[in-house]
Parts: structure tokens; C-alpha cells; sequence
């Protein structure tokens, strides 16, 4: 549990607030008429209104669980926040401290900027805040908009109007604040003066609109719904679309009235798919620029002799990017004019060299790509082992390459080089690596010793029906037994989206103690990819495709187009009572209590290869680098695929074609694995992991997936 202030930037906030204006926004403040007559009318205020301007930071206590595993109980003038399942023990807050859960957010300040944004929010669309738009107006607040402002952007939105009328008499006004806020017909005296305020043009609607809201009625009328705490979501939690990054600029080559210009893709694209870029070479008070979508862009138009500076920009759906570095280039003559001009392309610049994991004679070595491609696709990479007198090599497209045929108990020092059109690279750095009989290329011998003697029976604390669970070892295989029932956590079955319930299944899953990886680009698994300990499969796929034609299958998470009714675990439940995860889960990984401060072992895939939970050490090798959370190196297609249904009836993501593995994107291989150390592996061991974006779970395994899976 941490304590910290978190500031609201106001260029944030303006950039939200197209994205919530449907939201709507208002104050529990008035000015003008006499507060004392207001007193005595159905609108009246609780206490004399003040235009409120929020401080620009706000004390949030955070803690690590879902909000559900907390308890808040009033404690003297703060409240007691008790962790009931994890170490967080009890905590005392403040009623203005904001408490950040792993979910959600809640404050307890009722008659701070949260209870007025409430209430104002409540009144002026009557119903019930949703969490995000409340978060936006509460974030407004915080940044030091007026509540004013905020109560006639209320009144300007669309779902204001529909619910008032897109240009209601005064009297309609007055008659539509009764029944929206204080769900009563007006009385007389009340209607007669309010109708008066606003024929009168003594106030304003958006200023009549909060004397309702922060009035005694409604007030007291709201109180019971949020004295327990008001749920919101916070600016800091909404994903904001902002313009991508600005690129990297790399080399300027001449040519005869041109220049061709090298860059690499801006780090953020700002949430949103790059469209192109855009270089600009400048000289002699003379622009000329050239777009497209890939390095390098070739500038025309151009005079020779002339020094121009060029740059580069990105552009997405919101605009485009700062401009990156300049680099100068002078355009010259060619010696024959009609001769065509040909970008300058070089070798690639040198692989990072990785882990080296030992096997049989033979070692496994890693690498991450060079930094700069030399203007061409890399086209491969050769690993070269020498030791003994003698010099392996072996080559391969993506990391790691294998490289057989060495000699057990002989030290081998291994580099990489990447090739492109123009040739190789310089080697990368080195790597020792002792090739040892009866080691696999894994890096281990033996997962033997890790959950080989594990038993679990306890009580499902949603269904209540009993969840059982073995992992036991033999010297050669790991077998898992159960029936199938989660321990933690979990959602509604039946739901809209998923009409079965859970049931009890017989779980038999036997699998190898000795993994060994057989595969440099993976074997594809249909459905059960591995099994967590306790005994619930690990099934990503489903069985759904676009007009079940067995073509455009269907993904179970991040797509509108087919509801599938997976819970806050990413899982749901199969006909025959199967509850399966198709992604990361939570509940689980909460249940087990490793936190975010260390690796997570959730289960063994069916090639006997471990599974860990989002996150990993920062460098593969050395479990004192710390932990991140680990990327994938999938990403979403920028054109749909040949033949795939419009996306116009089904969004880009709806089906597994949608992604494509790019070697190098993220910190994982095609099978979101990668070879290192682990807490329960530290000699190091190829292993998969669960992420939160496509594939989630791997949909591949590097070793031998075994026959035996047991369940469906």
C-alpha cells in the first residue's frame, strides 16, 4: 500500500473532454438570488454555496487488491480500510484521502468535489453516475474548473436535451428540474419563484440547475446511496488518443536533386495506428517534402549544391507529431543525369546478444535485433560458437537460433551477426555457454522439485462447490489431477453472453518433467494449451467462427462483434461445465499473492514448460534486474486480410488473422515465451507468458506437447 499525490494536468483534461461530453457537468454552487429566499423553496441549499475551485493535488492511498477483498468501516473522524485476504493488514484514511484499488477507485468525501460532482452529475441526467464520466468531472474538478462551468457543460450535452428538450420554456425548465431532481411535481411557491428567477434572467439555468443538485432535498436524498463510498474511474485510468511521437531520425542520402531520408518509428503511436510520415527538406528559403508509410522517404524537387535540413514526422487519426532531429544533406549532380537514383543501403548494425542456454550438445542462443536495419529487411542472423579449436555455426530468422553439433563439457563462446542485401553486421558481444549431457536446451534438466507435491481442497468462494487439485512427479512426468472447479473468485454463469453453468470435470492431465525445446518457430496447439495448479485449463481458442464456417475464427477477448461472457478471470465455461481461461487470471493470480513484485508461476503447459503471470525479470538472465510487465510481439494488422469480412460488420480484432507476430516488437517469441531465469528455475528454462494484449496465452508450444490432456 502506497500513499502519493497525484497532480491533474489541465492539457489532459481538454484533451478528454470530446471523449466524455456525452458525460455531462455541473456544481453544487450558486450565485445571484438571495440564498435565504432559496432556502425556503424545493431547491433550496443545504448550507450557504461557494464557487469551489479544487487544489491541484489530491491525497490517493493506493492499495494492491480488487476493491471486493476490502472492508471500510468508520473509524472516529476517518475510516479503517482492511485487507481481508492479502498482506495490506488494516489502514487509516482520511474521509478526503481517495482510495485506488486494483479495479477501482472510491472516495468517501460526500461533501467534498466527489459527493458534489455526484450529485450534480445525478441531478442533472437523473440516474446514476457511470464510473468514467464521473471520474472525468471529478478530474475537472481537481484541475480547478468552476462547478459552473461544469453544470453548463451538463446542460449543453446531448443526453441533457433528450432528457429536457432541445429548447424547453422556462416554465418546462422549472417543471423538468422537479421531476429529473427531486422526483415530485413543484410546489406553487417554489415554481412561482424559480419561474421568476429565469424569466427575469436573475440567474442562470446552469446556476439554477446547481442549487437543485446541492439542495437539502436532494441531498438527503442521494446520501444513502453514496455513504458507503463513491465508485469512479480517474483520468490517470482512462486511455487518452494523442498524436504519435515524434520519429527517430536516421541518415540523409544524396542523390541527384534529392534526398533520401532514413527513420525509425516513433516509441509511442500514441494509441492510435500511424497513418504515415511526412519529411521536410528546407534550404534557400525552399520547402519540399515527400510522404509515405516506410523508411527512408525520398525527397525530389531538390537543388543541387544546396544544403537543405531535413526532419521527420508521424501522423495519426489525431494529427501529427513533433518534428524528430534534423540531419543535413547536399543534393549533387549525377555524372550520367539519366541514371536512376538509388538509396544508400548498408549492412545492419549488431544484435544484442541474449541468454545461452545449454543442452546436449547443442546451445540455445538469444538475441534482440539491431537498432538500425541499414535501410533494407534484415533477411537473417548467423550464431558462430567457437571452443575446442573448432567454430559452429547455425542460422535462423528470429531469436533464439539453436546451434548443434558441439561437444559436451567443452566451453563455447557465441556471437550473432545480422545480414541484410548489403551483407553482415559486426558480431554482437559474446556469450559462454558449457554444452553438458542430459541438459536440455531449456537450460534445465528437470522441472522435477517445483509443485511436485501439491494437494488442494477447499470451497469455490462464489458457487460454494468444492474446487480439488493435485500435481504430483515422477522422475520422468508431471501429472495433474482434479476436477476442474477454480479456487478463487468468480463470475455469474448463466450470463448474456455465456449460458452455462459450472460444473464438476474430470481433470487428467500428464505431461514431461524434462522439456526440451524441439521447435525454433513453435508448434501450433488447437485448444488446451497447459493446466494451472489448480486443475483449470489453459483453453485460448474457441470454437466460434464468422458465420461458422470454420475460416475467421473468432477471438474470445477485446471484441464487440460476439459476446462469449467471460468474467473478471478472462474465462467462462464450456457446455459440459468446463470453466477454461482464455486469458489472464486475476482472481488467481491474486489468490496466489505474489503481487507485482516478482514472477508468478500460474501452471505447466502441455509441453511440461512453465507458465508465469504478466510479469518477468527486466533482462532475461538476471533475476536481480528487477520485473516488468512483458509485451508481446503481436500486434494488430494495419489492412485487414485478404477475404476477411468487412470491418464495417466486424471490427479488426474480432478474429485471430487480425495479428501478426513481428520478431523483436515486444520481449517475447511467436509463442510468448522466451529462455531466463525464473524464482523457481534459476539456472534459467525456456518458459511461456500470460500478457494482456493478443495472443494472452500462447497458442504455440516450443517443446513436445504431450498426448494426455485430459477434461475437454
Amino acid at each position: 500500500m502506497t500513499v502519493h499525490l497525484k497532480p491533474m494536468a489541465g492539457a489532459v483534461l481538454a484533451a478528454c473532454a470530446a471523449l466524455l461530453a456525452g458525460c455531462g457537468g455541473s456544481t453544487d454552487t450558486g450565485a445571484g438570488a438571495s440564498q435565504a429566499v432559496r432556502a425556503l423553496m424545493g431547491g433550496a441549499v443545504q448550507g450557504a454555496p461557494v464557487n469551489s475551485t479544487a487544489t491541484n493535488g489530491v491525497a490517493t492511498v493506493a492499495f494492491a487488491g480488487n476493491a471486493s477483498r476490502y472492508t471500510i468501516a468508520a473509524s472516529g473522524t476517518g475510516y479503517t480500510v482492511t485487507d481481508t485476504e492479502g498482506s495490506d493488514g488494516a489502514v487509516t484514511v482520511t474521509r478526503t484521502q481517495r482510495l485506488q484499488f486494483a479495479d477501482t477507485n472510491i472516495s468517501l468525501d460526500v461533501d467534498g468535489i466527489p459527493g458534489k460532482a455526484y450529485r450534480l452529475y445525478q441531478a442533472a441526467l437523473n440516474r446514476t453516475p457511470d464510473v468514467a464520466g464521473l471520474g472525468y468531472w471529478i478530474s475537472v474538478l481537481d484541475d480547478g474548473i468552476s462547478m459552473n462551468a461544469v453544470s453548463a457543460s451538463f446542460i449543453a450535452s446531448a443526453e441533457f436535451k433528450s432528457l429536457y428538450g432541445a429548447n424547453p420554456s422556462n416554465g418546462d425548465m422549472v417543471n423538468a428540474f422537479y421531476r429529473n431532481v427531486l422526483h415530485r411535481d413543484p410546489d406553487q411557491a417554489g415554481y412561482a419563484y424559480w419561474l421568476n428567477i429565469l424569466d427575469k434572467k436573475l440567474d442562470t439555468v446552469d446556476n439554477v440547475l446547481s442549487f437543485f443538485a446541492a439542495g437539502k432535498e436532494n441531498y438527503d436524498a442521494v446520501a444513502p446511496t453514496i455513504a458507503n463510498g463513491i465508485r469512479y474511474t480517474p483520468m490517470s485510468r482512462i486511455a487518452v488518443t494523442t498524436v504519435p511521437g515524434a520519429p527517430t531520425i536516421g541518415a540523409g542520402t544524396a542523390g541527384n536533386g534529392t534526398a533520401s531520408i532514413a527513420y525509425t518509428a516513433p516509441a509511442s503511436n500514441g494509441g492510435s495506428t500511424i497513418t504515415g510520415y511526412t519529411a521536410t527538406c528546407s534550404g534557400n528559403n525552399v520547402s519540399k517534402t515527400a510522404t509515405g508509410l516506410t523508411s527512408p522517404l525520398l525527397v525530389t524537387g531538390l537543388t543541387n549544391g544546396v544544403a537543405y535540413t531535413c526532419s521527420v514526422k508521424a501522423a495519426n487519426a489525431q494529427g501529427s507529431s513533433l518534428a524528430s532531429g534534423t540531419v543535413t544533406v547536399t543534393p549533387a549532380g549525377a555524372t550520367t543525369p539519366t541514371d536512376p537514383v538509388t538509396p544508400s543501403v548498408t549492412v545492419p548494425g549488431a544484435p544484442t546478444i541474449g541468454a545461452a542456454t545449454a543442452a546436449s550438445t547443442s546451445a540455445s542462443i538469444a538475441f534482440t535485433a539491431p537498432t538500425s536495419t541499414g535501410g533494407a529487411a534484415i533477411t537473417g542472423y548467423t550464431v558462430s560458437c567457437t571452443g575446442g579449436g573448432a567454430t559452429k555455426t547455425a542460422t535462423g530468422t528470429a531469436s533464439p537460433v539453436a546451434v548443434t553439433g558441439l561437444t559436451n563439457g567443452t566451453a563455447y563462446v557465441c556471437s550473432v551477426k545480422a545480414a541484410n542485401s548489403a551483407g553482415s553486421s559486426a558480431a554482437s558481444a559474446t556469450v559462454t555457454v558449457t554444452p553438458t549431457a542430459g541438459s536440455t536446451s531449456s537450460g534445465t534438466s528437470t522441472t522435477a522439485g517445483v509443485y511436485c507435491s501439491y494437494t488442494n481442497s477447499t470451497t469455490n468462494p462464489t458457487t460454494s462447490m468444492a474446487s480439488t487439485a493435485a500435481v504430483s512427479c515422477t522422475s520422468t512426468q508431471r501429472r495433474f489431477t482434479g476436477n476442474g472447479v477454480p479456487d478463487h473468485k468468480v463470475g455469474t454463469f448463466p450470463n448474456s453472453g455465456n449460458p452455462n453453468t459450472i460444473g464438476q470435470i474430470t481433470v487428467d492431465f500428464t505431461t514431461t518433467v524434462t522439456p526440451a525445446v524441439v521447435s525454433s518457430t513453435g508448434t501450433a496447439v488447437d485448444h488446451i494449451l497447459g493446466y494451472a495448479m489448480n486443475s483449470v485449463k489453459y483453453d485460448p481458442s474457441t470454437a466460434e467462427s464468422y458465420q461458422n464456417a470454420g475460416v475467421w475464427k473468432i477471438e474470445a477477448l477485446n471484441q464487440t462483434y460476439f459476446k462469449f461472457g467471460t468474467d473478471t478471470n478472462n474465462a467462462h465455461v464450456q457446455p459440459d461445465g468446463a470453466y477454461h481461461y482464455h486469458g489472464m487470471p486475476e482472481e488467481y493470480i491474486t489468490k496466489l499473492g505474489k503481487g507485482t513484485s516478482t514472477m508468478t508461476l500460474v501452471g505447466f503447459a502441455v509441453d511440461g514448460f512453465p507458465i508465469y503471470a504478466r510479469y518477468g525479470y527486466k533482462t532475461a538472465g538476471d533475476a536481480t534486474s528487477g520485473v516488468k510487465v512483458m509485451t508481446s510481439s503481436y500486434r494488430m494488422k494495419t489492412t485487414a486480410s485478404s477475404g476477411r469480412p468487412s470491418t464495417s460488420i466486424a471490427a479488426m480484432g474480432t478474429f485471430t488473422q487480425d495479428y501478426e507476430y513481428v520478431a523483436g516488437l515486444g520481449d517475447l517469441d511467436e509463442c510468448n515465451g522466451r529462455t531466463g531465469v525464473t524464482p523457481e528455475f534459476p539456472n534459467g528454462i525456456y518458459h511461456y507468458y500470460i500478457t494482456d494484449s493478443y495472443p494472452y496465452i500462447q497458442r504455440c508450444v516450443k517443446g513436445t506437447a504431450s498426448s494426455t490432456t485430459g477434461g475437454r
